[in-house]
């Protein structure tokens, strides 16, 4: 789940292009890595500055990410209650400028576990994923013979962009490159750095 929330003014510190914020006591026994209420660590916590001078200047606008069981939580409720939310959280991590914190001016949830064309999934290698495990994975299927019959796409097929949005556009690109250098189409995607992003194992 992503939530932007944009200000009349930015209040925080402009030269930072992200940081992550602790909440009070989440290390206690109320709230913890991954568990849920107030206290929990992954309430809130990471911030994208995309007021930044690299992204979109003049903005005055934060995007956070949700992981679970947060995001199912808050994707349920009402986008007032996960405004609510979300700013006594950011105001709670400030405490030395929670007061002139503003309300914010415009806000968005996505809502991706809602998605019937995603339920909110997308891919997260846990422990003891390697590169070799992911080149399995992303290796294209074939015939008896070792034509190619099936190329995979999609974020989780991208190595090193994986779980994100343009991690599924280079990979549909790449498979789309891999494809037309097989038919003599194109050039070859393993000298192109651009077409070699996501570690695709050549064929």
């Amino acid at each position: 789940m992503v939530c932007t929330v944009c200000f009349p003014l930015a209040r925080w510190d402009d030269s930072l292009f992200k940081w992550l914020q602790s909440n009070p006591h989440s290390n206690s026994s109320g709230g913890g890595a991954d568990g849920g209420g107030p206290d929990a660590a992954g309430e809130f916590s990471l911030w994208h500055n995309l007021n930044h001078q690299s992204l979109l200047p003049g903005s005055q606008t934060l995007l956070t990410f949700l992981g679970e069981p947060q995001s199912s939580r808050y994707e349920a409720m009402p986008d007032a209650a996960v405004r609510s939310a979300l700013m006594r959280q950011l105001r709670r991590q400030h405490p030395a400028i929670a007061h002139s914190i503003p309300e914010p001016t415009a806000f968005f949830i996505s809502r991706h576990g809602y998605d019937p064309l995603s339920r909110g999934a997308y891919s997260i290698s846990l422990t003891g994923w390697d590169d070799e495990l992911h080149a399995q994975m992303a290796r294209p299927l074939t015939a008896c013979g070792g034509e190619v019959r099936v190329r995979l796409a999609g974020e989780a097929m991208c190595d090193n962009l994986n779980g994100y949005t343009h991690g599924a556009l280079q990979s549909g690109r790449e498979a789309a490159a891999q494809f037309l250098f097989r038919h003599g189409l194109g050039p070859d995607p393993a000298r192109d750095p651009a077409l070699s992003l996501c570690s695709f194992e050549p064929e």
